[in-house]
C-alpha cells in the first residue's frame, strides 16, 4: 500500500515543483512581456499635486458646499503653488490652499454653490506643478453626497475637523485720538467650539 502511494504521489509532486517557478517567474517585481516596469514605490521628493474631489453637501439655507482636498504624491517634501494660473478654481481664488504637505489630505476646503446650481455644473480646480497639470471637477451627483459619518470616517490622523471653522475676532477698528485724551477698544472672539473636547 505505501509503495503504491508514492507511485500517485510522485507524478502529483512533480506537477507541483514544474509550477512553482512558472509562479514565482510571474510574480517577480518589475518586469513584464514588454520590457522593464517603471519604478512605483515611494518617492520621498520630486512629485507633482494631484487635487481630489471629496463630494458635497446640502446647506440649511438651500445652497451646496462642495468639498475638495488633494494628494501630495511626496512622502517628505511639502510643496507651494500660488494662486494663480498654476493653481485655481474655475480661474480665480476660492480658498484653496496654496501650502501643500505631504501625501493624502480630505475635505481641505470648500467651494458654496447656489441652490439654483445644476446637477451637470462643474466646479473645477486646477493644480500645475514640476509640467503636469492635475484637475479634480466636482459636481452635484447623487453618488457624491455626503455626510457627517463619512466624512469622519474619511479624516484621519493630522487632518483637521471638516466642520470646524477658524476662531474669529473682531473689533473697533482704527481709531484717531490726541494725547491726553483716551479711547476705548473692544473686541469680540467667536469660536464654533470645534473640534469637541474628548472625555
Amino acid at each position: 500500500m505505501l509503495m503504491r502511494l508514492r507511485w500517485i504521489l510522485s507524478p502529483i509532486g512533480a506537477l507541483v515543483l514544474m509550477a512553482v517557478p512558472h509562479h514565482l517567474a510571474a510574480q517577480t517585481p518589475f518586469e513584464s512581456s514588454t520590457g522593464p516596469i517603471p519604478y512605483n514605490g515611494q518617492y520621498s521628493r520630486g512629485q507633482d499635486v494631484v487635487p481630489s474631489y471629496d463630494g458635497w453637501k446640502a446647506n440649511p439655507d438651500g445652497t451646496f458646499s462642495m468639498y475638495f482636498g488633494y494628494m501630495n504624491r511626496n512622502f517628505e517634501e511639502q510643496l507651494d503653488i500660488d494662486i494663480g494660473p498654476n493653481n485655481n478654481v474655475d480661474g480665480g481664488d476660492r480658498g484653496q490652499p496654496t501650502h501643500f504637505y505631504p501625501r493624502r489630505h480630505w475635505f481641505v476646503f470648500k467651494v458654496v454653490v447656489p441652490k439654483d446650481w445644476g446637477v451637470d455644473k462643474k466646479v473645477t480646480w486646477t493644480l500645475s506643478i514640476r509640467g503636469k497639470t492635475n484637475t479634480a471637477k466636482g459636481w452635484l451627483q447623487p453618488d457624491w453626497e455626503l455626510s457627517n459619518e463619512v466624512m469622519m470616517e474619511n479624516v484621519g490622523a493630522g487632518n483637521r475637523d471638516p466642520d470646524n471653522e477658524a476662531p474669529v475676532i473682531t473689533g473697533t477698528g482704527p481709531q484717531t485720538i490726541s494725547l491726553p485724551d483716551t479711547v476705548t477698544l473692544s473686541a469680540v472672539a467667536r469660536d464654533d467650539l470645534l473640534p469637541r473636547p474628548r472625555g
